[in-house]
């Protein structure tokens, strides 16, 4: 195999030196040999010799099987003219219209995706190369003055845009994925209204050649979503109040007064619980304390109380007074409590309007039934080694948020319809309420919250159990430069 290599200029020596390594390497394990000629096109010899391309390069860069094309670019030399004479010279004269990027990750690499494994990111990215902006044509009307303006005009032909798509589904049957045969347009056609129409236009007609291909379409956007996770961001979100007391009231429950029932209560009262033996409404707080306004924030307010939501801890027993004093069975338990049930049901009659009443004698009732089901609904050692790794119980830093998110999946699994984990006490560096360093406070709570959030989202996602799973992430108010709202 004959390479050509043109390292170019600024990181490009360094990349190519570290591509040759990776040729060496595959070239030893895959038994076949190679023969490298470099070349100096570059910055540098611009430079000196004020040429990009000398005559006849072309035709000889054709004579080899492929280039090894590091950086162009030089800070000396005018924006364009490298790239231009060079780099657009060599990609329209070799009709180099395909810019192919296999996309893995190995294992043992580390990646800033968090909860990304080699599972998640195995896929090929099929680009044209030489139509679109890269046609390299525009100019400027009125240079240099105040009313000066700029045109860069992208190209499309129905040409181009078939055989980077024909392209593109041959690649897919032969890559052959054991994941499937998926072949994803990704374009902007709310957009770039004419060019991608024809794109979509032409991509609807070939793939009529290749029914084995399932054929997909996403708006670029919504591709890099993929990336990021399973995620949607909301930024309409406005708060009534600077305050983060009544700002919290307003977050749960849509009021900056207390006295409102809060979200988790409306869910609850409107859909119901799918477990009868585990309450409808959990909150798990963080160790260091409540957040500002304290249990007004998971309050029924003016509902009936049995729609209140029940306080799991994250240290110690999850749920406390659960179990039976020591030595009573569970038939001596219940005859004491159907004694007190029908004391209580007595009293009601003539009280019928207390809802706190009705509440206090349906709690019993659950808390009998939950004495065999949350046991089991809170103990974490069923789970694998895998499992507690994947929400970071391992790490000091994490291990109480992600036991709270592994007890969420966990209460989710069993029918519970609303969880509400809180991140963050109080006060300062308790929450993320930064007032100061902004990087210690940030990385302190970002560092227990990231890994187990990721653990959260691909457990449910590998669960099948995502695509039934609402996850909110937020807070009161953030802050901007000038004013804390």
């Amino acid at each position: 195999m004959k390479i050509a290599v043109i390292p170019g200029d600024g990181t490009g020596p360094e990349v190519t030196n570290e591509a040759i390594k990776v040729l060496a390497a595959v070239a030893e394990k895959d038994s076949f040999d190679y023969e490298l000629t470099p070349f100096d096109f570059g910055g540098e010899r611009y430079l000196k010799t004020g040429e990009t391309l000398p005559e006849g390069a072309i035709e000889e860069l054709q004579q080899f099987d492929s280039i090894y094309l590091g950086a162009i670019g030089h800070p000396d030399v005018q924006p364009g003219i490298l790239e231009k004479g060079l780099l657009l010279n060599l990609r329209f004269q070799l009709d180099q219209y395909v810019n192919l990027r296999p996309i893995t990750l190995y294992p043992g690499v580390e990646t800033p995706l968090a909860g990304k494994g080699p599972e998640d990111i195995d896929f090929v990215v099929v680009r044209e190369n030489t139509e679109d902006m890269y046609c390299g044509v525009g100019g400027f009307l009125k240079k240099g003055t105040a009313d000066e303006v700029a045109t860069q005009t992208a190209i499309y032909t129905r040409k181009g845009c078939e055989r980077i798509i024909r392209y593109a589904f041959e690649y897919t049957q032969k890559r052959n994925n054991p994941k499937g045969k998926r072949l994803t347009l990704v374009a902007k056609t709310n957009v770039l209204t004419y060019g991608h129409d024809l794109i979509w236009r032409t991509f609807q007609d070939v793939a009529k050649d290749y029914p084995d291909v399932e054929q997909d379409y996403n708006h670029v956007d919504a591709c890099c979503m993929w990336m990021v996770d399973d995620i949607s961001f909301l930024h309409s979100m406005t708060a009534d109040s600077p305050i983060h007391g009544s700002a919290m009231l307003m977050m749960n429950s849509g009021r900056i007064l207390s006295g409102n029932p809060c979200l988790g209560s409306w869910v609850t009262y409107g859909l119901g619980s799918e477990n009868q033996n585990l309450p409808g409404f959990v909150v798990m707080l963080d160790p260091r304390g409540g957040p500002i306004s304290g249990a007004k924030n998971w309050s029924c307010g003016y509902m009936p109380a049995s729609y209140q939501a029940t306080i799991m801890r994250s240290q110690g027993t999850p749920i406390l007074n659960l179990e039976p004093p020591t030595g009573m069975s569970q038939e001596v338990q219940r005859k004491i409590l159907l004694s007190i049930k029908q004391y209580n049901e007595d009293h009601q009659k003539q009280r019928a309007a207390n809802s706190q009443l009705a509440a206090r004698i349906a709690n019993y009732e659950l808390a009998f039934r939950m004495q065999t089901a949350a046991p089991e609904a809170t103990d974490l050692q069923h789970e694998t080694q895998a499992t507690h790794d994947l929400y970071g119980l391992n790490d000091p830093r994490s291990k109480d948020f992600g036991r709270q998110c592994l007890l969420a999946r966990r209460l989710v699994e069993r029918g519970v319809r609303f969880i509400q984990i809180y991140s963050g006490g109080n006060h300062n560096d308790a929450n993320w309420d930064a007032h100061g360093d902004l990087q210690i406070n940030h990385d302190l709570h970002a560092g227990e919250t990231d890994k187990p959030i990721a653990g959260l989202l691909k457990d449910l996602k590998q669960r099948d159990m995502l695509k039934d799973t609402l996850i909110v992430w937020g807070g009161e108010f953030g802050r901007q430069p000038t004013a804390e709202y």
